[in-house]
């Protein structure tokens, strides 16, 4: 086990205060973006993953919607071509996010 961790988060385990902090960058990810994020979004996500083991963990501790569900998978392509097509353009924007249209009416837990 990595030092420093006196065990690895399982499903069932309470979120520690510091699981939360570490958490917190994925949630708020989501919370801009519309999607799950994969670990290439998150800078801290090799200290996510020594402290839930997967990145799977991490995301149901985080109580998001699994990368793979075809939803977010459909997101995150919206978001991918949106990207490219300002970047063309040579548009300016916020960070990529898909049309309030092409959101998901679904809920953090959209796996349970």
């Amino acid at each position: 086990m990595p030092q420093g961790v006196s065990h690895w988060w399982k499903p069932g385990d309470p979120l520690t205060a510091k699981d939360e902090r570490l958490l917190a960058p994925m949630k708020s990810f989501y919370e801009s973006h519309g999607f799950t994020p994969v670990q290439r979004d998150i800078p801290s996500s090799s200290t996510i993953k020594q402290r839930f083991r997967t990145w799977g963990k991490a995301v149901d501790a985080a109580g998001l919607p699994w990368v793979n569900y075809p939803t977010q998978q459909r997101l995150r392509i919206a978001a991918r071509n949106l990207a490219a097509t300002t970047v063309a353009a040579g548009i300016e924007t916020s960070p990529a996010s898909p049309s309030p249209d092409a959101m998901p009416n679904e809920t953090f837990k959209e796996h349970t």
